[in-house]
């Protein structure tokens, strides 16, 4: 229900306010930014998950080591995969397949989103200090799942089981990521 109330439309900042705030350094000529309810839902998220990374050392630990370095473990396991594959002609076209999806998806789609949709990172919104150490620019899309996701796509048409491992890490990258305050989760 929450959800449905989200809308979009379009300014000269991320929606915030204009009257030189900490989100005003974000201006675009059209950006598309959600309101209402929607942001009032992932800033609660936000807050309990920041709480209880705050309150359990360990769970933040868990986020930063997820956060932070599992995405380099992803990668290599796919690079692993593609590795793997045999014949060598079959690994050539893998390597292509893999490279050119990531490179869509990453480089131009989540490139172009991050330019539309330009709304501030959950720390820089809520005033708090993030688990990890990031730009303080937009926040959607998430570079990092939007990399891992479609790789693990994309690995998943070359080894079901590598991607299927793939994307539970993915998912577990998001998750740790929204922990670390530094993705809304619509962000990924």
């Amino acid at each position: 229900a929450l959800w449905g109330s989200c809308r979009l439309y379009g300014g000269s900042s991320v929606g915030y306010s204009h009257s030189g705030d900490v989100h005003s350094h974000f201006p675009r000529p059209y950006t598309l930014v959600a309101s209402g309810y929607c942001m009032m839902f992932e800033s609660s998220i936000i807050s309990s998950l920041r709480a209880l990374a705050d309150s359990s050392g360990i769970v933040g630990f868990f986020a930063v080591v997820a956060a932070s370095y599992l995405p380099y473990l992803l990668v290599a396991l796919a690079v692993f995969t593609i590795v793997r594959v045999r014949p060598p002609r079959m690994r050539l076209w893998s390597a292509v397949y893999v490279s050119l999806s990531a490179l869509l998806a990453r480089g131009i789609f989540a490139g172009a989103l991050h330019v539309l949709w330009s709304r501030p990172r959950p720390f820089v919104a809520l005033g708090f200090q993030p688990l990890v150490v990031v730009d303080p620019g937009a926040s959607f899309p998430s570079g990092h799942v939007s990399l891992l996701a479609t790789l693990a796509v994309a690995v998943f048409a070359v080894n079901r089981r590598a991607g299927w491992w793939l994307g539970a890490g993915a998912l577990v990258v998001g998750i740790a990521r929204m922990f670390s305050g530094v993705h809304w989760p619509s962000d990924i």
